[in-house]
């Protein structure tokens, strides 16, 4: 899974492929197998220096995007979404 952050607003769960993402790559954490269960954590320097930079207001915050790069086409993986009934499995971020 490769982490970028995207370059222009106005994204939508309707808003066609590709999107306008930074070319340069923020993070990725590699499966062997599928995916347990768990948390995964995204603290590579180009990741925690662009969000320091949104912070800031020196660069654009229009949101991540999280993309299956590799393996078989035909598996996916399931993300749970700010909206999920379980509070304690909502994804969150810490910044600090």
């Amino acid at each position: 899974m490769e982490l970028r952050y995207l370059t222009l607003p106005g994204w939508s769960p309707t808003t066609p492929w590709p999107l306008n993402k930074n070319a340069t790559l923020q993070d990725k954490v590699s499966f062997t197998t599928t995916p347990a269960l768990q948390w995964y954590q995204w603290s590579s320097p180009a990741f925690t220096d662009t969000v320091q930079s949104m912070v800031n207001g020196t660069t654009a915050n229009y949101g991540f995007d999280l993309e299956k790069t590799g393996g078989n086409a035909n598996v996916g993986y399931a993300w749970r979404t700010k909206e999920y009934s379980d509070v304690s499995l909502m994804p969150y971020m810490d910044v600090y």
